[in-house]
């Protein structure tokens, strides 16, 4: 399915820009504790950036983790008879995907406000509003991306995956 390459190109591209914030929060975290202890001269911001970093890290790896169904899960319905199961993970699929929708209307709306108010981080002077904006767009491509796999390919859900080391 073309639409399935789509989004999973998509989907790696936001998990290739996590990698890049961590790198960047990695990068941030030396900086500063080098000056703060070498130079008693501490990174300027770095506390916001890093609260940011963690921000957008976490939400530019959900579509990801979401299409890999790698969410930490617990399992009370082990016991239960294959095709009972399947019919759960389905609905908790729907259950994820209503979640992720709602959360990304919340985080726009959260969004406007902030830049309805001029919110900006103290030290940095950055903008919190396209900070909001980035994580609904992606809490947004999570639910619906989840949703037409659902759609496109029930068959990813009807089978149980198991975790294999790689």
């Amino acid at each position: 399915m073309h639409l399935l390459k789509i989004m999973s190109f998509v989907e790696r591209t936001l998990l290739l820009l996590s990698v890049l914030i961590l790198l960047a929060m990695a990068v941030i975290t030396f900086l500063d504790v080098t000056g703060r202890y070498l130079f008693n001269a501490p990174l300027q911001g770095a506390f916001e950036l890093i609260g940011m970093g963690m921000a957008l890290l976490i939400f530019t790896a959900l579509p990801e983790v979401t299409a890999r169904g790698a969410h930490v899960a617990v399992s009370l319905a082990g016991f239960l008879p294959p095709r009972i199961q399947a019919v759960l993970r389905v609905m908790m699929a729907v259950l994820i995907s209503a979640a992720f929708c709602i959360l990304a209307w919340r985080l726009f709306e959260h969004g406007k406000r902030m830049s309805d108010y001029g919110d900006y981080a103290m030290f940095t002077g950055i903008p919190y509003a396209p900070v909001a904006f980035f994580m609904a767009v992606c809490a947004a491509v999570a639910g619906v991306f989840r949703v037409v796999r659902l759609g496109l390919d029930p068959q990813d859900l009807l089978t149980e995956k198991k975790d294999a080391p790689e």
